[in-house]
């Protein structure tokens, strides 16, 4: 008797494992209700499974468990995946794509994990996920695309998954939040795009960090609330041509931008107000084409921009002066094309050794432009085009001379001529046909700096420039009989001027 159980034991354990045998072990394409009906009967399928075409039930495949590859399910009629209830694992990805009357996914209650990616895409009746509350992403390695679905209004059903490597959301007329991801806390990149209805970032709370995102093309999208918890973005952050963007209220734990940080065409978005902690951009700033934007309100904490600052094309935008505390940028500085700026105010605190090269064009109103970084700048350096702005602010010659007779942020808040008495004795004599400068230094004898000079026309013209290290003659033989001014400046930046007249 003991023999025959054990035989009968056996028995089993061969049936067990011949049954556990793939049914398939090759890639296969299913697109007829016959070839579907054939799989009746497996454990699991190894290789990609792609079924498409005139299929309008999948309960043949209620015996599966698993597939090591690819599921593909697209452009059938079925309407619900009742056959699917105990697949719990798919080593590649899951995709769900183009099945117009698929109303639901709970079917797949069951499926804990996926290997690669999930995509469900242009599904024109799906409302929801639900049925995929399981599943769990066991890495950030796994990518969700949900694309192009009509008619879902959340992503409510995917509360298992946490982390996400790609995360891609495009073209999902009807999706007003990301409800159903409440769970999520890292995404590595995220990119939103033309979500007609969209109107916030509800759901994605508990989301502390984000290699890169894009904001794009989504009409009704007003603000950024719901990413309240984000501190950093590894990387870029670029928000695009949404029309309906107010503000960044949403984002008031933000510190960071590790690369580039890109605004441009929002047509009404009033001001940067919600992005109050944000203190540091690794990369560039751009703000460009933003029809409504006021003014900068929101980037009061920002310190450090380490690439370029292009401010340009943002035709209402009438001051900068949220940018008090910005004190370096290593790029270009550019602000162009914004009709109804008037001063520059608010970049007063920039270290001028960082910015390579200073353009200041075609902003009619502009008429205050001697603040200390840019005075710093044109009496240092020579890349720059200052031109077609208002009078006071149309050369590089009357903004220097601005800076030494009106200075709108005066060194240390100290009086100029006090800082020069103090720090130089400074002699010039007119012989008409040339000027003798001498300076002698009362503070620090024994600096080789030297300083700065530049000869400016009374119509703001820059006749002349060089250094003077202890005197230096300036020729004016073959300059014209008129008024000039002499405006010499140390290392440190403080201004000295002597107007002087030219005449035989």
């Amino acid at each position: 008797m003991k023999k025959v159980y054990l035989m009968l034991g056996i028995l089993l354990m061969l049936s067990s494992l011949l049954f556990a045998q793939p049914c398939l072990q090759n890639e296969i394409k299913i697109s007829t209700q016959t070839q579907m009906d054939a799989l009746r009967g497996c454990n699991y399928i190894q290789g990609n499974v792609e079924i498409t075409g005139s299929v309008s039930s999948l309960k043949s495949l209620s015996t599966v468990t698993s597939i090591t590859g690819d599921l593909i399910i697209s452009d059938n009629d079925i309407q619900n995946l009742w056959g699917l209830e105990n697949l719990s694992y798919v080593t590649g990805s899951l995709i769900i794509r183009s099945n117009q009357k698929l109303t639901s996914l709970s079917y797949l209650y069951n499926l804990k994990n996926i290997g690669e990616a999930l995509i469900i895409e242009n599904n024109n009746n799906l409302t929801d996920l639900k049925g995929l509350e399981q599943l769990q992403f066991r890495s950030n390695e796994q990518d969700l695309y949900i694309y192009a679905n009509n008619n879902l209004v959340s992503l409510r059903g995917l509360n298992g998954i946490t982390n996400i490597d790609d995360l891609k959301v495009h073209d999902n007329y009807a999706l007003v939040d990301f409800s159903g991801l409440e769970n999520v806390t890292s995404v590595n990149f995220m990119e939103v795009e033309r979500n007609f209805l969209l109107r916030d970032f509800n759901g994605l709370q508990n989301v502390k960090s984000a290699n890169s995102i894009s904001i794009e093309k989504n009409k009704f999208l007003k603000n950024f609330n719901g990413l309240n918890n984000l501190e950093r973005i590894n990387g870029w952050f670029y928000v695009d041509n949404n029309n309906n963007l107010l503000n960044f209220e949403g984002l008031g734990s933000l510190k960071q931008i590790k690369s580039s940080f890109q605004v441009k065409n929002n047509n009404r978005l009033k001001s940067f107000h919600g992005l109050d902690q944000l203190q540091s951009i690794r990369k560039n700033l751009s703000i460009n084409s933003n029809n409504e934007l006021r003014n900068l309100r929101g980037l009061s904490s920002l310190e450090v921009i380490s690439g370029e600052l292009n401010i340009y094309s943002n035709g209402l935008l009438n001051n900068i002066s949220a940018l008090t505390k910005l004190t370096s940028i290593d790029g270009d500085l550019i602000i162009s094309d914004n009709a109804a700026l008037k001063s520059l105010s608010g970049i007063d605190n920039i270290n001028y050794t960082g910015i390579d090269r200073l353009e200041i064009t075609s902003c009619y109103n502009l008429n205050a432009c001697q603040v200390n970084s840019i005075c710093n700048y044109i009496s240092n350096r020579s890349n720059f085009d200052i031109s077609r702005n208002a009078y006071d602010c149309n050369t590089s010659g009357l903004v220097l001379s601005n800076c030494a007779r009106n200075p709108l942020t005066p060194p240390n808040q100290l009086d100029i001529a006090q800082i020069n008495q103090a720090d130089y004795q400074i002699g010039i004599q007119n012989y008409n046909d040339w000027l003798k400068v001498e300076v002698v230094r009362l503070k620090r004898p024994d600096s080789t700096n030297p300083l700065n000079y530049h000869l400016v026309h009374q119509n703001g013209v820059v006749s002349e420039q060089g250094q003077i290290q202890n005197e230096v003659s300036i020729n004016l033989a073959n300059k014209e009989n008129d008024l000039y001014y002499l405006f010499i400046q140390d290392d440190l930046g403080f201004f000295f001027v002597e107007k002087f007249l030219k005449q035989d």
